[in-house]
């Protein structure tokens, strides 16, 4: 199946690990992993530095309302972005997930798709901001050359992370690199990675952003934990391009 071919279902397609192996279409991640004994001693010091993404981003980067579109596959990426331009110390800009999600669904708004097409369209074409495509609109007239030129500003480079690897994940929030998680129970993506908490019992917890508004959960976002509902199944990571 190709990403043409994927327009049969809502939300997140699931990705064929079969027909597209892990490295296929961006690098896989070859991040240090940090050693589980570090985790509890790594965690207390950024929560008491307030150094998580979420600590950096909460104020500035929204909560984002993908308001029953079925683009959660560019909503989640878009975030992502949001977070890694800020950890990466550049300014503020509010980048337009339908700038991802548009052209890889024909600005079909109720057409699923795979998360590795928003992330080769991140790659390749960027992320345009919202003052050139609205946040949340499927209306292709505004993909013209102009938003198309400031997307190509705003490329940024995919890591491919190993499936149902938890280490991984953590290692990502530990380092301040946002993650985009394909969530197969829920057949959504989201992204993630944004703070870490060690609990009494010696199990760590990982925090994802939703794009359902600020309204859902907890402000927006909700914990999750190894081998807890909605952990990823598969999960890319965003960094910001040296041209940036």
């Amino acid at each position: 199946m190709t990403y043409s071919d994927a327009g049969y279902s809502k939300g997140m397609i699931p990705r064929d690990y079969q027909s597209r192996p892990l490295g296929s279409f961006a690098a896989r991640s070859t991040l240090k992993l940090t050693p589980r004994s570090e985790w509890k001693d790594r965690i207390a010091e950024k929560t008491e530095n307030q150094s998580w993404i979420w600590d950096r981003c909460k104020a500035i980067v929204p909560i984002l309302d993908q308001n029953g579109y079925s683009w959660c596959h560019g909503f989640g990426p878009t975030g992502a972005a949001m977070c890694a331009r800020e950890m990466a110390g550049l300014p503020y800009k509010e980048l337009s997930a339908s700038s991802v999600a548009g052209p890889v669904t024909n600005w079909n708004k109720d057409m699923g798709q795979y998360i590795e097409a928003d992330m080769k369209q991140i790659q390749d074409v960027g992320i345009a901001e919202t003052s050139f495509v609205g946040m949340l609109t499927n209306d292709r007239r505004v993909w013209t050359a102009e938003a198309q030129a400031n997307a190509a500003l705003h490329k940024m480079k995919c890591l491919d992370l190993d499936t149902n690897n938890y280490d991984e994940l953590v290692t990502c929030a530990l380092m301040g690199i946002p993650t985009i998680w394909g969530v197969n129970d829920w057949g959504h993506c989201i992204y993630g990675g944004v703070k870490l908490r060690y609990n009494t019992d010696g199990s760590v917890h990982i925090m994802g952003v939703n794009s359902w508004a600020a309204t859902w959960g907890d402000g927006g976002t909700m914990w999750t934990g190894e081998r807890k509902q909605h952990m990823p199944n598969e999960a890319y990571a965003l960094l910001v391009s040296d041209s940036q």
